[in-house]
C-alpha cells in the first residue's frame, strides 16, 4: 500500500505528450527517464518519467504507454510524496482537462488538498496557459478533479 495514483486505461495523444513536455520544463524538479535516469520519454504513444535517483527522488516509474493494443492493462504509480508528484499529479490534470481517452479512469489515493500542495494543479495551470495560451477554467478543473479525486471540502 502507498501514495498511489491509478489510470488503468489512460491513452498518451499528441497533446498530452505536448503539455507534458511543457509541464516537465515549468516544473522545478528534476525529472528523468522512468528508472531515473537519463531523459524522460515523452511522445504520442508513450509517457514515461521519474524524479532523479542521483538525489534520491524517485520511487516508482510514471508510465503511460500505448493501450490500442492492450486496454485490458491496468495502471498506477507509487510515488510515495517525492518531488515528482508535482509532475505526475499536473500530468493526469492535463489528461482530464483535455479529456483524453481513458481519462475517465484516473483515481488516487490523494485528495485535492494533497493535489494542490503537491504543486501539480498550479504546474497544470501554468503549462496549460504557456502551450495554449489562455487561462484554465478552473471551475471546470475543479469540477473534474472532484469527480475523479473527491474531496474539494478543502478551499484553493
Amino acid at each position: 500500500m502507498g501514495y498511489t495514483h491509478y489510470f488503468n486505461t489512460l491513452v498518451p495523444d499528441e497533446r498530452l505528450a505536448r503539455i507534458t513536455k511543457e509541464i516537465v520544463k515549468e516544473s522545478a524538479v528534476t525529472i528523468c527517464g522512468g528508472m531515473g535516469k537519463g531523459k524522460p520519454v515523452i511522445t504520442e504513444r508513450e509517457i514515461s518519467l521519474n524524479g532523479d535517483e542521483s538525489r534520491r527522488e524517485d520511487y516508482e516509474t510514471f508510465c503511460i504507454p500505448n493501450r490500442e493494443e492492450d486496454l485490458g492493462f491496468h495502471n498506477f504509480c507509487k510515488t510515495a510524496h517525492q518531488p515528482y508528484d508535482e509532475v505526475v499529479t499536473a500530468i493526469l490534470c492535463a489528461a482530464l482537462y483535455l479529456n483524453c481517452k481513458g481519462s475517465d479512469s484516473i483515481r488516487s489515493d490523494g485528495d485535492f488538498k494533497e493535489w494542490y500542495e503537491s504543486g501539480g494543479i498550479t504546474l497544470f495551470q501554468k503549462a496549460y496557459e504557456a502551450v495554449y495560451r489562455k487561462k484554465v477554467d478552473d471551475e471546470r478543473l475543479i469540477d473534474l478533479l472532484e469527480k475523479q479525486i473527491g474531496d474539494r471540502d478543502w478551499a484553493w
